[in-house]
């Protein structure tokens, strides 16, 4: 018992130690990138507005998301902050109860986001129906509106400045969900061909910001995908889980025995978080939670 609860304790002091030190280093990243951003101000006038929007917030500075931008993650994630109702959300994948095509359940017995067996709670009946590998899986923002358009621009446009706009996002949740004892953070990779094309991993930039931030460990080589699959914005949730299904492998020696966040872009079916969470699971990860900067409803 003794051993638990020590065990426990390191784990919280670990923990504690990591969000002081993540939210230092976080003064330091924004002092930076402000001077940064300042300077642009001066030589670029049209660089200086939201990296989101192109709006001009003076009271926040150059090179950071404006008020309204932030808003609109707050008003569409959090209702209630603005005298709105909540909206129930699913324990596991995050996404609305009650979506179209989708209602909530009761889940009997079950095993709840945080692991605790034999629990009555209410998820989505796309959980219920197809439990997800990975514990619980949560999306920063809507993938609507601004963030929307901004993790395309990311993606599909080398707008890799965008990765730590995103970030920011990403920071508080990943600490606001207990998720800073993992041991580590692992980007969902791309086909080598397409990382290739890109010129980067968009899902590994956002984890090297969330590492840098909190102190965590980063596996960009824990995992890799097995095959490139088709793109998947035109297909349906039982296309997209066929399709992933065996997309990725993992390596036993960098998973085994440890709690890892799956670092990601967007969450829309979760076939693609599904798909890699077995994969480390199968190599002998322990938990697997899952952070993307967005998630559709």
């Amino acid at each position: 018992m003794s051993d638990g609860n020590g065990a426990a304790s390191r784990g919280g002091g670990a923990a504690g130690l990591r969000a002081a030190t993540g939210a230092a280093l976080d003064t330091v990243h924004r002092g930076f990138r402000g001077a940064v951003a300042g300077v642009l101000r001066l030589l670029f006038p049209s660089a200086a507005g939201c990296p989101l929007c192109g709006r001009d917030d003076p009271d926040l500075g150059p090179g950071l998301p404006c008020r309204a931008c932030r808003a609109f993650v707050v008003a569409a994630w959090e209702p209630e902050a603005f005298g709105g109702r909540p909206v129930p959300r699913c324990p596991v994948c995050g996404r609305a109860l009650d979506r179209p095509g989708v209602h909530g359940v009761r889940a009997e017995g079950a095993t709840s986001a945080w692991g605790v067996a034999g629990t009555s709670f209410p998820i989505c009946s796309d959980c219920r129906d197809a439990r997800p590998p990975f514990v619980a899986a949560r999306g920063a923002a809507p993938y609507e509106g601004p963030i929307r358009a901004a993790i395309r621009r990311l993606k599909y446009s080398g707008e890799s400045y965008l990765a730590p706009v995103l970030a920011d996002f990403m920071a508080p949740v990943l600490a606001k969900e207990g998720w800073l004892v993992a041991d580590a953070l692992v980007p969902v990779p791309l086909h080598p061909r397409k990382a290739v094309r890109r010129g980067y991993n968009q899902a590994e930039l956002l984890a090297r910001e969330l590492g840098r931030r909190y102190a965590l460990p980063v596996l960009p080589a824990a995992l890799t995908r097995t095959r490139e699959t088709p793109p998947q914005a035109r297909q349906g949730r039982h296309e997209r889980l066929v399709s992933m299904t065996g997309a990725f492998a993992a390596a036993p020696a960098a998973c085994a025995g440890k709690t890892l966040v799956l670092i990601d872009d967007v969450f829309t079916t979760g076939s693609t978080a599904a798909s890699a969470a077995q994969a480390l699971l199968t190599a002998g990860a322990k938990r697997v939670f899952v952070l993307t900067a967005a998630a559709g409803n």
